[in-house]
Parts: C-alpha cells; structure tokens; sequence
C-alpha cells in the first residue's frame, strides 16, 4: 500500500517483477510476510523488556527530576536544567558540564531494585558522546555510598586523560576485594561522536560491549565473598558524601535490567532502542521528609523540605496547611516559624489513599539574637554520628560522647572525615558570618600527634586528605611537638600551618570565633580567629589571613564554588586515637556579619517542651459525582458514615483528608466529618 500511494512511477513499470508481485495472490503473501516480521519485532521487544528495571531516555526535565518511565526511579538533576536538553541519538539526551559540576543521582530505599550492583546478573545500556581526551578520570555512570568513600562501581574517560578508551574502575576495600584499577577498553568510545556502552554482569563474569560489539578488555570476575555495600546511582558522575568527578559531554538512553542480556539482544538493543512497555504509577509514597536543622533557636524559622510521589496532594500540619503549590512534581520546600517544639507532620494524599511522614525540631530556649543553631549534639544517641540529622561521616570514626558539660563531639579512630551541609544557612559570596564553637581538651586523654582541621569549604566530601590543605577558612588544632595542644592557621594558597596560640588548658573548655568574610573565588576568604578560655578574656589571635582554597580547583574535585555550604572536621592519620579534644555547640551567625557574642551560657542547653498540633476542624467542603458513577467528598477531619441520618456514625474505613471517593452501592448514605 506504501508503494502504490508514495511511488507511482515504479508502479507504471512493466517489470516481471512488479506485475507477479502485485498478483492478489502473491501480494496477501506479501502482507503476510510483513505481518510476521511486524509480530517478530514486537516479541522481540517484549523479550528485551524482561528483567527492565530502569529507563532514562533523558527526553525531558520534570521540575528537579528527569523520569525513570518504568519504576518510578527518577532521577534527581544536579545543576541541570531544562535548557541542557538538546537533540540526542533517541529524541533528547542531556548535557553534562564539569565546570558547572552537573549530576544525575538517586539515593535508593532498602528493598529497591537498584542499584544495579546488588543483582548477581545485570546489565546497564548508555549512549555517551563524549570526548575523552584530556578528561581525566570523569564519569558517565557510577554506584556509590553516600555514607563511606571507599565502595564505588564506576565507568569513565582515561584516568590520565590520554585516550577516548572506557576506564572500568571497581573498589570494595569493606568487601576485602582487590580492586578493578582503571583498566581500559580496546575500543574508543569517547572520540566526541555518539556510541553505544554495554556493560554486562553475569553471575560474576564482567564484558563490556562498544556500538554491539564484544569488547577484548578482560575484566576479574566479581568476588563471590563479601557484600558490595552500595545505595545510590548516578550518571554523569560520582555521588558519595558529596558529588564528583563529573563528566563534561552529551549522555542519552540510559537503561538497567536485572539480568544478563545476550549478544542478540545487545544488536535489537544498539538497532532499535530500549522497548517502551506500559508501567503502573508507583505506589503513594513520601521518599523523604526533613528540616534542614533538627534544633533551631526559639523564635527561629526551621527550612522543611521533601519528596513525594508527584501526583499527591500535599500538607503540613501546625497551620503550614496545603504545600502542593509550593511543590514541583512532588519535590518541594518551605520556612515554617518555630516559637516551640514542634513534630511536622507532611501528608500525601491521592484518592483515598493517604501516606504520611514526621520530622521533630526541638527549640532550643536561651540563645543570644543573631545566632542560629547548627548542632549541640544533644539530640543524638551516643555513638557514631553518621548519618544522625545531616551528618556524613565517610571515612573513619566520629562520635557524640558525653562531655564535660553535655554531649559532644570527638574522633576516636584515627583519621576521619565529618562534614554537615550548611543549606538555609549557606554563606554567599559577599557575605560575612562567624563560626562559634567550643573545644575541651581532655585531660584522661595521653595521645600525641593530634593534627585537626574544623572549618568552613565548599569542597565535596570525599577523603580525609582533601582537608589537610586547600581547603578555606579554617582552625587548627596540633600537639605533634608532645607541647599540649597549640592552635595554628594557614594564610594563603599553598600556606603552611603556622602556630597562632597555645597550648590549651587541659580540663579547660575554650570559646572559638571563626569569622569569615566570603570574597570572590580569584582573591580568596579573608577569616580572622579568637580564642578565650572560659572565664578569661576573648584574645585575637588571627587576623586578615586569607584562605588557602587554590582557585584553579580540579578536575575530579570541579572548580571553586563561590559559596561556603558545608562546615567540615578532619582528623588526619593518626590523630585522635583516643578522643583528645571534645567539641560542641556549633552556631553559625546570622545577620550577615560578624559577631563577638558567645551564643548561649555554657551548660544552658533547654528544649523548650513540645506543643502538639491542634486538631483538624471536621468540615465537608463538596461532593462531586462522577462519569464512573463514583461520588467524591472533599473533607478535613476524620469522615464517619452511616446508613441512617440519625444512625450511629462509624470512620470510613481507608478515608483520609482532602478527599474520598466510592460507589455509590445504596440509595442513601450519609456522611459527617469531625
């Protein structure tokens, strides 16, 4: 039929061929032919489609996501934007751009089907159109720990940058495995034009396929002892603590099954892309609900964000009431006021079905104006502090102890890493702020060789050795002369640290300034420090140093970002073997500029008690009916029914504010809500 509309001069000529072809015998045959090779690529496409965990085609932006059109694993945009969409080798593909530092990630839920890594077989698809040469050791795909640096899965330019070959580089250091230190691939798939990467697990055995063909690389089969403790995916990059690494090049088509595809498979899928199959919409859920802070200042304002399935209505309790304006596609944030101790409650509701999370913020009675809490450590089980509130402790040991006066913090394990994001509190180019913090040095403590940074950077959260130098503003703390502990500071780019004052009282606790002034990136922070020991005088004992963050930045680090977002304590190797010096009450000025005030009395910390949500008015707001012969009442409070107007009223069983529909299986029912 496409011959006989769109080609007229090849129907008029008198070939043989034509006219037995167009025979009304041979061309039911014909329609026959291609019926079946219609019905053979549609199974094939259902075949591929087996074992299809997550599909990425990377064709649009959904507010701060991009969609996983089969599970519902969307993918969370990191410095993207709807603008870095353009024409890919499927429909659109995204721009990645390492100076701008941009990610793809998802962190996944216990019981999740990724990351891919937790499979025994599986198999991850990717278009990339990138050219490797002089990239250095940067990321198309990788899975990660956003809680330890050390496990990574991960596929990328040339380590040295030589090359457009595919480096495979897997570490499992708690699994005790030996490391896939960036091998190479034959094939150069980053010479800057699109290619097809397939990179296939089966049952241990490790292959990698360029544009569908089998790769020579030889890649060790994965161990069978030892579990690969992963929880996120990212494409682009790496996500860890922080984010990094990032790719600079065109990414599309992105694709994971939860089994090994085969040779043929690798072709259709090279030939004709990822199959589109019909997926349900993901169950009602609310992926994640937090303030920014889990203590705030009495009559201080806590930033409440989250993340919920994107159809949802959504509210908060104490009088936030509805917040799905304040949302894009279930992702969303907003300032509530604090006067008390609150639980925020955030409801998400769809139809009937209704889910809900909570989030406690405690305030915090007694601290000076201008002052906002970042930690007292308070509010934390002792322990390792990893991963209470926004605390990342990727590498070593860092942990809330009790302290001379209340809970504190100290390392007791060598060297470590331990960082918390500033967020609503982030310090802006221009800006100027002081860090408030106090120290205790411990006299039960004998060790020697302490070298620890607390400061101020912008820098991802990776390794401890990230921090010894090139970093911000920040204060040091040194006894590796055996003298008591000296505090000591870096001026300048490539500065050492130089000694400022000391050694600390043991048994004595010290007040810290840190006041930092944010200029431009090219110049760098200005930062001055003071010290005084409780009940003596406040000395200056820094001031005018500049930091020793070296603009130029890195290519797996990324450049210097002009904003000062993370509060960050390192303890270097060796050090704080057994908690030397305790710190505690971490406050951050907020009005803009300095302060000089110590923010709250020492042994002061009072939580104010807790003020419970009022209840919901019961009101029925409307009753729609509708095309399906469903009713739907939208209603606030708890909704009671009862076959009688004057009957005895029960809860509807399954109904939850703002709305409930049902069929309508009586003559009558009456509802009331209270």
């Amino acid at each position: 039929y496409g011959l006989m509309a769109g080609y007229p001069k090849i129907l008029n000529h008198r070939s043989r061929m034509m006219r037995s072809l167009f025979k009304p015998r041979n061309a039911a045959r014909l329609v026959a032919a291609i019926a079946l090779l219609s019905e053979s690529s549609r199974l094939k496409a259902q075949d591929l489609a087996s074992g299809l965990v997550s599909y990425w085609p990377l064709d649009e932006v959904q507010g701060t996501k991009t969609p996983d059109l089969v599970s519902g694993y969307d993918m969370e945009l990191i410095n993207l934007r709807a603008d870095d969409l353009l024409p890919g080798r499927r429909g659109n593909a995204l721009a990645f751009d390492n100076g701008r530092k941009t990610l793809l990630s998802r962190v996944h839920q216990p019981g999740e089907d990724l990351p891919a890594n937790n499979h025994a077989a599986w198999t991850l698809s990717i278009w990339a159109q990138v050219a490797g040469a002089g990239q250095n050791d940067l990321r198309i795909f990788s899975e990660g720990n956003t809680q330890d640096s050390d496990p990574l899965f991960n596929l990328g330019t040339h380590n040295g940058g030589a090359s457009g070959q595919l480096d495979v580089f897997i570490r499992n250091s708690p699994g005790g495995w030996t490391p896939v230190n960036h091998i190479l691939t034959e094939q150069e798939p980053f010479d800057g034009q699109w290619h097809h990467i397939v990179f296939v697990e089966d049952n241990g055995a490790r292959s990698i396929y360029i544009d569908g063909a089998l790769d020579s690389l030889e890649i060790d089969p994965k161990p069978d002892e030892g579990d690969f403790p992963l929880n996120n995916t990212s494409i682009g990059g790496i996500l860890r603590a922080s984010a990094s690494h990032w790719i600079t090049g065109n990414l599309d088509e992105a694709a994971i099954w939860s089994r090994a595809l085969s040779q043929e498979e690798i072709n259709e899928l090279n030939a004709n892309g990822v199959p589109q199959i019909s997926s349900q919409p993901p169950p009602l859920a609310i992926r994640s609900f937090v303030g920014d802070f889990p203590s705030v200042v009495k009559d201080g304002s806590v930033v409440l964000r989250w993340d919920a399935s994107a159809e949802a209505t959504l509210s908060i309790n104490h009088g936030v009431g509805d917040v799905t304006a304040a949302s894009v596609f279930g992702v969303g944030s907003i300032t509530a006021a604090l006067e008390a101790t609150k639980t925020f409650t955030l409801t998400a509701s769809r139809g009937n079905e209704s889910v809900s999370a909570d989030f406690k913020v405690s305030a915090l009675e007694g601290a000076g104006d201008g002052w906002s809490l970042v930690d007292n450590f308070d509010a934390w089980p002792l322990g390792n502090i990893n991963a209470q509130g926004s605390w990342k402790n990727p590498v070593g040991d860092a942990e809330v102890v009790e302290g001379p006066e209340s809970q504190a913090l100290t390392f007791l394990a060598g060297e470590a890493l331990n960082a918390i994001e500033l967020k609503s509190l982030t310090i802006e180019e221009g800006e100027q702020a002081t860090l408030f913090f106090r120290a205790f040095v411990n006299p039960e403590s004998e060790f020697e060789g302490l070298a620890l940074n607390i400061g101020l950077t912008e820098k991802p959260i990776r390794f401890v050795g990230d921090f010894n130098g090139d970093v911000g503003p920040f204060v040091r703390f040194d006894n590796s002369e055996g003298f008591g502990v000296d505090v000591e500071a870096v001026n300048g780019v490539g500065g050492s640290p130089e000694f400022v004052t000391g050694p600390l009282a043991e048994g004595q606790t010290y007040n810290v300034w840190l006041d930092v002034d944010n200029q431009p990136v090219e110049e760098g922070d200005l930062f001055n420090i003071h010290i005084q020991q409780i009940g003596g005088e406040r000395k200056t004992v820094v001031e005018g140093y500049r930091s020793d963050r070296n603009p130029a930045g890195s290519a797996d680090l990324g450049a210097v970002s002009p904003q000062l977002d993370t509060l960050f304590t390192a303890a270097f190797a060796g050090s704080e073997s057994d908690g030397l010096v305790l710190f505690d009450d971490f406050y951050l000025s907020n009005t803009g500029e300095f302060n000089d005030d110590v923010p709250i009395p020492i042994q002061s910390t009072v939580f104010l008690p807790e003020v419970q949500s009022p209840p919901a008015e019961g009101q029925i707001s409307g009753v729609a009916a509708n095309a399906d012969g469903t009713i739907t009442i939208q209603f606030t409070g708890t909704l009671l029914s009862s076959d009688m107007v004057n009957g005895a009223y029960a809860p509807v069983e399954g109904a939850s504010p703002p709305s409930f529909s049902t069929a309508t299986k009586a003559a009558s029912r009456f509802y009331i809500a209270r």
